[in-house]
């Protein structure tokens, strides 16, 4: 009945506890499909051990034809996956034992929902305790503009989705992104489709760590993928002056991250955006964008990266 689909990619110490939580589920109607993004630590022994232990449990190596990443690996384990449902995870979080059953149970109960989304936690460990720092809000009132205006949240994990729906969008996972390539998929899903069950009780954990896609993207190495989909998500609000300001915004704050590790090169390419992309804004926001310019200017040309005057390179 249901497919939990999980890339992974160099997560050996963490995989074992994220498969061990599928393993408790209450719900035993699954398969579990990993895919290895090829990588270079001990994910082979590990899944060999796990395979063995239950066949529920499939293990794929992401083919050499298709793009590295984690998009093709979700893709590629919905290609080979045979469940009714569909649960993408990832692979440093932690299920409640209880997650499967309570969504199964909801979306069979109800013809009228394509898809059930639960509140999570985020967490770390502490002495070898679960510490839960907070969880997420799931309320909304208007899915797809509350979604974007990042009034609730909808993680990638978060979502149970019958299959049929998945099978009619053009596609999943846009492969060409290395950057919020969820955002894009789930914005572009939740814009058309809002039949939508909620669970406000968090039955997924997420590890709160460092490692993230940060120093890559401080670099460039992902922001045009970044602008990419605020891109779409412009295009999609059709003129909607509140989510582009808001998108507008979003991009200024990547716009002073890069200039605080002193990227003028990615401060560029956001003030370029912007300009491109203000055309429905009040006069207010393209005089405070001037002067947002004006100060980027003198920085730049002191060489500094400037944290003490934020202030001045923000539009309210």
């Amino acid at each position: 009945m249901v497919s939990v689909i999980l890339p992974v990619y160099n997560r050996y110490d963490l995989l074992g506890q994220t498969l061990d939580t599928v393993l408790e589920q209450t719900y035993s109607d699954w398969e579990c499909i990993v895919v290895d993004d090829r990588s270079d630590d001990y994910i082979c022994e590990l899944m060999e051990f796990y395979c063995e232990r239950d066949p529920r449990i499939r293990f794929f190596k992401r083919p050499e034809d298709i793009p590295k990443g984690v998009s093709s690996c979700r893709n590629y384990g919905f290609k080979n996956s045979t469940g009714k449902f569909i649960n993408w995870f990832d692979s440093d979080d932690l299920m409640h034992k209880e997650l499967l059953e309570k969504k199964v149970n909801l979306l069979a109960q109800s013809s009228a929902a394509d898809y059930c989304l639960s509140s999570m936690a985020a967490f770390r460990i502490i002495e070898g305790k679960i510490d839960v720092l907070r969880t997420t809000n799931v309320d909304f009132s208007s899915l797809w503009k509350d979604f974007v205006l990042r009034r609730f949240a909808a993680g990638t994990p978060s979502v149970l989705w019958k299959r049929e729906i998945l099978i009619k969008q053009n596609k999943l996972f846009d492969e060409s992104l290395s950057h919020s390539e969820d955002l894009e998929l789930y914005s572009r899903i939740f814009f058309s489709n809002d039949r939508v069950k909620v669970i406000h009780e968090p039955l997924i954990l997420f590890r709160d760590h460092e490692e993230s896609l940060s120093g890559g993207f401080l670099k460039g190495k992902h922001l045009d993928s970044f602008l990419e989909v605020r891109k779409r998500i412009i295009d999609l609000a059709n003129g909607d002056k509140q989510i582009g300001r808001h998108t507008l915004i979003s991009v200024l704050d990547t716009f002073r991250t890069h200039l605080s590790h002193k990227n003028y090169k990615g401060c560029e390419e956001c003030l370029s955006f912007i300009d491109a992309n203000n055309k429905n804004q009040s006069l207010f926001f393209r005089l405070s964008l001037m002067r947002v310019r004006l100060f980027y200017q003198v920085f730049k040309r002191a060489g500094r990266g400037e944290t003490r005057f934020r202030r001045l390179l923000k539009i309210k």
